[in-house]
């Protein structure tokens, strides 16, 4: 995410089942996520996820970035800024794509 500048919250859904979310390293915009019985929810604010139902898990931190797999039910993965790879290809922001 070095690469990214200015204030964001980004959450994508891939053709591959996952959803990533991930914040600006520092911290301007708002993002959390709640877990709900077998499915994630993110959203700006927490008030969000009481009116649907869902239990708070935490805000996603400064520079993290949370991978979740819905195919296989795999657990949230989280990367922070120590340790994040960012590979804007992934998410087909990476140079000649559209």
């Amino acid at each position: 995410m070095s690469s990214l500048e200015g204030a964001y919250s980004v959450v994508v859904v891939t053709g591959e089942n996952e959803l990533i979310a991930f914040r600006d390293p520092c911290g301007f915009r708002p993002l959390c996520y709640g877990k709900g019985s077998g499915f994630e929810v993110f959203s700006s604010e927490s008030v969000a996820l009481d009116a649907v139902g869902v239990d708070l898990v935490g805000d996603v931190k400064p520079g993290e970035m949370i991978v979740v797999d819905a195919s296989d039910g795999r657990p949230l993965t989280t990367w922070g800024t120590a340790q994040l790879d960012w590979q804007p290809e992934r998410l087909g922001l990476g140079s000649g794509s559209r």
